[in-house]
């Protein structure tokens, strides 16, 4: 499989490193940053941004539900914005001790995941139902399993602990030590018998599940942390995202690195890469840079010489 990446467009406007990206049904894209900055950009050539909110804390992670979004700080601030008439209304939760980096959306309530290593379950009031502990150190992410049932939890412990999102209970045992020594993020295959994560250890690692004696296929992938991984809307393409500056685009089935999106040949991010998310719009890449970047992932047509990385 040959990919061709063309570079759609640049948002500029952030004071700081951008962390968090989201696609909003009814705003489309949606970023949190450094600066505490919430911004709706315009999908049009002008590419302009329309700040919703501003804190004082930088934005970690982004969800939304209904007329809600929620958002994450550092110091573990719970960002609860509502529409009404028009206009997006923030109120602030002290969810976490430390910071809020996770955060997972059910139509009945929500999760969060903190610095802590708490993972709380709250009403779409804002009201905190239970609250368990699954650690000493942070929760990085949530990935839905395919069943719906099972969150992978992704620890700064270096653990992926599989619980059952009503319940707050374990699923299977964690699988230990499945990065050195975090593990930043993670995706389902499309049956859920496979999980691929990814940590500051630079690997991909490729886990048949449920494995009680878990062991893992890989996968050099880049040369320092990988902070995030997204899948296309196609189903068959990954996209990773690394403090090493870089994106890559692998073959779902196959790990085969299929392209390496940087600043020389693609004039992609100076700084590292936080995080990726991937849909029919195209695939947005958030930086240290204070940039957001729109890219055009496709195959190449038929006929084409096979190009370099």
């Amino acid at each position: 499989m040959q990919i061709e990446v063309k570079k759609v467009r640049e948002f500029l406007g952030h004071r700081g490193a951008v962390y968090a990206l989201m696609w909003h049904p009814e705003l489309g894209l949606v970023t949190g940053g450094g600066n505490g900055w919430l911004v709706n950009w315009k999908m049009d050539d002008s590419a302009e941004g329309n700040l919703l909110a501003k804190v004082e804390n930088r934005i970690f992670t982004l969800a939304s539900h209904s007329n809600t979004i929620l958002a994450g700080t550092l110091v573990g601030q719970l960002i609860f914005l509502q529409k009404v008439e028009d206009k997006w209304k923030p109120r602030v939760i002290k969810a976490h001790e430390k910071g809020l980096f996770a955060i997972f959306v059910h139509p009945d309530y929500f999760l969060t995941g903190g610095g802590d290593g708490y993972l709380c379950k709250w009403n779409w009031k804002g009201e905190q139902l239970i609250r368990i502990r699954l650690g000493n150190n942070s929760i990085r992410s949530f990935q839905l399993h395919p069943s719906e049932n099972t969150l992978a939890v992704a620890t700064s412990e270096g653990h992926v602990h599989f619980i059952d999102h009503k319940l707050l209970a374990p699923v299977i045992p964690a699988y230990q030590n499945a990065h050195d020594p975090s593990v930043f993020c993670s995706i389902w295959n499309t049956t859920g018998d496979q999980l691929v994560s990814g940590g500051r250890d630079a690997l991909l690692k490729i886990w048949k599940y449920p494995d009680f004696q878990p062991s893992a296929e890989i996968i050099k992938a880049h040369l320092y942390t990988i902070n995030a991984i997204a899948v296309s809307p196609s189903q068959k393409l990954l996209a990773t995202a690394s403090r090493d500056r870089t994106i890559k685009i692998w073959d779902r089935s196959t790990f085969a690195l299929l392209k390496v999106i940087d600043v020389m040949k693609h004039d992609g991010h100076v700084n590292s890469v936080n995080n990726v998310i991937w849909n029919d719009a195209g695939l947005f890449s958030a930086s240290d840079d204070r940039k957001i970047i729109q890219w055009d992932i496709k195959n190449s047509p038929a006929g084409l010489p096979k190009s370099d990385n």
